[in-house]
């Protein structure tokens, strides 16, 4: 693939596709564990290193300074604002946030992306700024409840198969 002008993380993402059918396969019994091709001493799925980019100030000025063009557009740009202050959380991760998940003057929590990938569980911890809590007080549903979600996305949502309906897969 790569001699074919692919990159590494094309590969990447190719190769992780198959290690899980063949996976699958082993699990079935339609394939033996000693013709798996990948371990250490085996084929090793490349990493790469993502390429961060990040915004100048005067880019990050201008979109706050940015004239809303309407409550949404306000909301959208808050929403981007508290990730950032969030140390880059994703918003799948932001939208999962709960109540229960702010303790003291912090935002404990676990990505979602990696939860099930690795044994030993990192949690991230944010210091909860006053930019972050108003933007949780004008945005935010009402923190009635410990078990309910800090965004209104996800109300009414009892499981994560129900988060695919409302959202599809992201």
């Amino acid at each position: 693939m790569i001699a074919n002008g692919k990159s590494y993380t094309t590969v990447g993402i190719y190769m992780r596709c198959l290690r899980t059918i063949l996976n699958e396969a082993i699990r079935t019994g339609f394939l033996e564990a000693r013709a798996y091709p990948f371990g250490r001493g085996k084929y090793e799925i490349p990493v790469s290193e993502g390429r961060k980019m990040a915004l100048k100030l005067s880019q990050i000025k201008e979109i706050l300074d940015h004239p809303d063009a309407n409550e949404t557009m306000q909301e959208y740009r808050n929403l981007w604002l508290f990730s950032c202050l969030c140390n880059g959380a994703n918003f799948n991760d932001i939208l999962r946030l709960k109540y229960e998940n702010i303790k003291g003057e912090e935002i404990c929590f676990y990505r979602g992306k990696t939860l099930h990938t690795f044994k030993k569980k990192k949690e991230i911890m944010v210091y909860l700024t006053p930019p972050m809590e108003a933007i949780i007080k004008k945005w935010g549903n009402k923190p009635d409840l410990p078990s309910k979600y800090i965004f209104r996305f996800l109300n009414g949502c009892s499981d994560p198969k129900n988060y695919r309906k409302l959202f599809g897969q992201f």
